[in-house]
């Protein structure tokens, strides 16, 4: 599942320009977009069962807070205009989700990283007992299963395809043993 997190993740955070664009152009409907901004990730996330949901809707009820009237610290002096301290809220949420999601996405590619180690050695110790096959014609993820399924009889790797069986998702597992596998096959 930290695949498709990481995926949501990534998209997310490239379409985020576009709303700054949106704010640094004095954009009359900033904040109702950034409240549909919000509410996307928020839905993306939630179908991925994120604990980052909870992020997101945060800082959606903030937003839609300061659109019902209500001003943060700072922002409810008479010299700033209500649509200005909405943008300005709008902008602040913005701001501390992406923060929150660049640090997921750190922590995911950290734990992507050591698991590409652990599955780099024991892709080179397995292939060396029993060769990679060609891919069949059947889709990617089952051949790259039958793999997975006959490298776990290899003795010297049984406790390895143990191990990463547990701390990884069948859908994770597959997708960078994939990405690892393929690497093989092209060196």
């Amino acid at each position: 599942m930290l695949v498709a997190t990481r995926e949501i993740i990534i998209e997310k955070l490239l379409s985020l320009s576009k709303l700054i664009d949106l704010y640094q152009s004095g954009e009359v409907g900033f904040a109702e977009k950034t409240i549909v901004w919000l509410k996307d990730t928020e839905d993306s996330l939630s179908r991925l069962r994120s604990p980052l949901t909870s992020q997101a809707s945060r800082q959606r009820s903030r937003v839609v807070a300061a659109v019902d009237g209500f001003r943060e610290n700072g922002l409810s002096e008479g010299r700033i205009s209500r649509r200005k301290a909405i943008n300005i809220t709008a902008s602040l949420a913005l701001s501390e989700l992406e923060e929150t999601l660049v640090q997921q996405l750190q922590s995911i590619d950290q734990k992507f990283d050591l698991w590409r180690d652990k599955l780099a050695q024991f892709i080179s110790v397995a292939s060396n007992k029993m060769p990679i096959p060609l891919p069949a014609t059947n889709p990617r993820q089952d051949w790259l299963a039958t793999i997975w399924q006959q490298w776990e009889s290899i003795e010297e790797t049984r406790a390895m395809h143990s191990y990463l069986s547990t701390v990884m998702t069948k859908h994770d597992r597959l997708h960078l043993f994939g990405e690892l596998i393929e690497n093989n096959l092209t060196d």
